[in-house]
């Protein structure tokens, strides 16, 4: 594929032909690259795709560069076939903070999925991770992949506050030990929802199984760390203003102490009679307290 490399911080626009990297699968592939955040989650063709991610040192945790210059490679697949047609743009905001976008062609359909995924070698370490991973919609999404369900309509009004603040991904902090008490980015009417869940992973191709953090509405905390021996009271997905998509979450602090320094993406979906939506996504930085004076 050939992908584009712009480095802002030499103030340079030049662009490097960046090759398909060689994955040999098993090969010992570690955890280098750190999605933190999409801001698009719902794409149809003609729209352009952006989010953030970081590479980090697979020993020490440090954000760092890649080891060679033609790395973060960017390739999209289309119904999992790369397209060497589409260019992807790759800026660096600081040492080991990237940036990208790529624009989905127009002659793309509504139930194409499309996913990029990124590749980068640290320390002679190679890691390959999804950036983004969906299916296209039209403007009238009428049933794409066949079977029931019926027709959803371009019919739904968001107002402009509750549109720009859903397409912000969000940071989290959790400060390992203390209570997290955070409200989510506004998500839009969730007033007809049959089911909300909040679910943070190191990777999103790991099975819910084997989610860090989730937390449903009905149910309270459901999993940590991959396991579901915990106590639902220790943790809540509070609604509190279903019209907007005003959320709050809290994670108890006896939870958090169990969650290891690392960084893990989230994502927060809601179900109804006519669809399945995950309008908000973005990043979560554990970091360890500072003071440790308990009483």
């Amino acid at each position: 594929m050939v992908a584009r490399f712009a480095i802002p911080l030499v103030l340079s626009r030049r662009r490097l032909s960046i090759p398909k990297p060689v994955i040999t699968p098993g090969s010992g592939i570690v955890d280098i690259i750190r999605v933190t955040g999409q801001a698009l989650k719902w794409l149809r063709p003609g729209d352009t795709c952006y989010g953030e991610f970081q590479i980090r040192n697979p020993t020490t945790g440090v954000l760092t560069s890649p080891d060679n210059i033609d790395e973060p490679a960017i390739e999209v697949l289309r119904n999992n076939v790369v397209d060497i047609g589409i260019e992807v743009v790759v800026s660096a905001a600081s040492t080991g903070r990237y940036r990208y976008h790529f624009t989905v062609p127009g002659d793309y359909l509504a139930g194409d999925f499309v996913a990029g995924v990124a590749s980068a070698t640290v320390d002679e370490h190679l890691d390959i991770a999804t950036l983004v991973d969906t299916r296209l919609v039209g403007v009238d999404w009428t049933n794409p992949g066949g079977g029931s369900g019926g027709t959803i309509l371009n019919n739904i009004t968001i107002p402009a506050a509750v549109a720009q603040a859903s397409l912000v991904a969000a940071q989290i902090t959790i400060i390992r030990g203390d209570t997290l008490a955070v409200v989510l980015p506004l998500m839009g009417d969730i007033s007809t929802r049959t089911k909300l869940v909040f679910t943070a992973k190191v990777r999103s191709s790991d099975p819910d199984i084997k989610a860090i953090i989730q937390v449903s509405e009905a149910e309270g905390l459901v999993l940590l760390n991959g396991s579901s021996d915990v106590n639902p009271a220790h943790a809540s997905l509070e609604v509190t203003g279903a019209s907007t998509g005003h959320v709050q979450l809290v994670i108890d602090g006896a939870e958090t102490a169990e969650l290891a320094i690392r960084d893990l993406i989230w994502d927060c979906q809601f179900i109804t009679a006519a669809r399945i939506s995950t309008p908000i996504s973005g990043g979560i930085s554990i970091v360890p307290d500072v003071t440790q004076a308990t009483a």
